[in-house]
């Protein structure tokens, strides 16, 4: 009997079907995305030459930034001759145009006469595209260039300058003129060991300056010395003004405690709790007071431009004086200075709020110490050229100072303002030197710093210096711009915005990222 065995042969046919839609699959696949490439095509030339002028109108805005910084290194009058702000308008630079716009950074109007913090805004346009650049700038006037006093030493001395302890002297990292540069220190002593800087603290290098035949063995550091090319006056403060009207302190908690019980004992008034201020406000104008001592959280506060003359003491403990906006004061002191955990300075007490410190100004009259010891903090400068200053404690300078000798004790610290160098005796190619390195004999001959002279030889020196009488009827049709444009003031300006605001991108992203819309370029702008 024959078995027949039947074997099931695989379809042909079917496997060739499968095939076809996996090739037809490819087909579709790559044809999409041939489309969807060559779609994206279409607009690729408009996307790079966006790129290309938004790169440039970027690179624009940086030069536009740099050109109003440039004009407020001048004397130009950018801060009158302007339309609402605007003192540079479809300025041409390169491939595009800016316009420069200058604010007020206290009052967000137009500048004024008296701007000197502003707010930059320079909009650049390249092919259409507009970016910005937006910067904060503090201009300091070339006003004080004519520097007698010392102020572009953080520490003067006429002897000896002593750092002991954890005493430093630093640059004030809240000052708008916060930098790396050197700090100068001065003597003028040329024997050994004047300067004799034992402070575990002192990290940064100092660069002192002395006479020049001190002795070698001057410094007990390698502080890097710098030698005078002359002899130099160590000048008398400037006499206190003789117009001068009472100055009444409101009396502490304890005298006004003491006053009520007086008036009820002698008058057998019934016993009630009177409200008084410890507060004292002093307006514009000139006083004087035999001595000044506030106490027991008194506090002054000034208003306007102020100046007291104290006859003998200055004593301070536990109390503060309040500068308002824009307020000077200036101390005339005759006695002692005992100053103890108080403050000197604008409304904000902290070291990292900066205040210029030539608004509080302090001159020595006598040979008396100054003694400042405690938690005090002084925003100001000290001028006492007889007198022996002594810092200890944790108290701050935030300033300079200048005296016969100086002691750095403790925590205590100088942290100097690099606004209050304009030169000066440091500075051998000032006007306050001739070709030969030697002091002009109209300073020589100066004996005290006195504001009306030293106005008038300033005036004398600088006008015979820079020319000032051919400048000024100078022939601008010939080749003045061969000459470059002089530059007197110090700006220093922080960069906020950098062809884009970065705070307006990240807020629109985050609300793209939540709505699930795409960023809308012309939002952005």
């Amino acid at each position: 009997m024959n078995q027949h065995r039947c074997q099931q042969v695989p379809s042909v046919n079917q496997r060739r079907g499968v095939a076809m839609m996996l090739v037809m699959v490819a087909v579709l696949v790559t044809g999409g995305m041939a489309v969807a490439y060559f779609g994206s095509r279409d607009n690729s030339i408009a996307i790079s030459a966006n790129i290309a002028s938004s790169s440039s109108a970027r690179v624009v805005a940086g030069s536009g930034l740099d050109l109003a910084v440039a004009i407020l290194e001048t004397n130009a009058n950018w801060r009158t001759n302007h339309l609402d702000g605007v003192i540079l308008q479809d300025y041409q630079i390169g491939e595009g145009t800016i316009t420069i716009t200058i604010i007020d950074a206290e009052t967000e109007l137009p500048p004024t006469e008296t701007t000197l913090q502003v707010q930059i805004s320079v909009a650049s346009t390249v092919a259409g595209r507009t970016q910005i650049t937006e910067a904060t700038a503090t201009i300091i006037p070339d006003d004080d260039e004519f520097d007698v006093d010392y102020s572009e030493f953080a520490i003067f001395a006429r002897n000896r300058i002593t750092m002991r302890g954890a005493s430093s002297v630093q640059n004030w990292a809240a000052s708008p003129m916060s930098s790396q540069q050197t700090i100068q220190i001065g003597t003028l002593s040329s024997s050994p060991m004047s300067v004799q800087i034992d402070s575990l603290n002192q990290n940064k290098m100092l660069e002192l300056h002395a006479p020049e035949h001190a002795s070698s063995m001057i410094s007990t550091t390698s502080t890097l010395i710098m030698e005078f090319t002359d002899s130099l006056p160590f000048l008398s403060p400037p006499a206190p003004p003789s117009e001068v009207r009472k100055l009444v302190i409101a009396p502490t908690h304890e005298e006004n405690e003491l006053n009520d019980w007086v008036e009820r004992f002698t008058s057998n008034a019934p016993k009630s709790r009177k409200q008084y201020s410890q507060t004292t406000a002093l307006h514009e104008g000139s006083y004087e007071i035999s001595e000044l001592a506030l106490t027991s959280n008194q506090q002054i506060t000034v208003h306007g431009d102020v100046v007291v003359s104290i006859e003998e003491d200055f004593i301070m403990s536990n109390a503060s004086i309040i500068l308002a906006e824009n307020a000077t004061i200036i101390f005339h002191i005759g006695g002692d200075v005992e100053i103890k955990s108080s403050y000197i300075g604008n409304e904000n007490h902290s070291a990292n709020s900066w205040m210029d410190p030539s608004r509080v100004q302090m001159y020595g009259h006598g040979d008396e110490d100054w003694n400042i010891s405690g938690y005090s903090t002084l925003k100001a400068e000290l001028y006492a050229p007889s007198s022996n200053i002594n810092i200890s404690g944790f108290s701050t300078i935030c300033g300079r100072l200048a005296g016969e000798d100086v002691s750095l004790r403790g925590a205590s610290r100088v942290l100097y303002d690099h606004s209050l160098d304009n030169g000066g005796f440091a500075d051998s190619d000032s006007v306050l030197y001739d070709d030969d390195g030697l002091l002009l004999n109209q300073i020589r001959q100066l004996t005290e710093l006195n504001p009306a002279l030293l106005n008038s030889i300033e005036h004398a020196i600088t006008a015979y210096d820079d020319g000032s009488d051919e400048f000024q009827f100078r022939d601008y049709n010939s080749s003045w711009q061969s000459e470059p444009t002089n530059r007197p003031n110090k700006v220093i300006y922080v960069l906020l915005v950098y062809g884009v605001d970065t705070a307006r991108w990240e807020e629109l992203a985050r609300h793209a990222r939540h709505t699930g819309h795409d960023i809308v370029w012309n939002d952005f702008q």
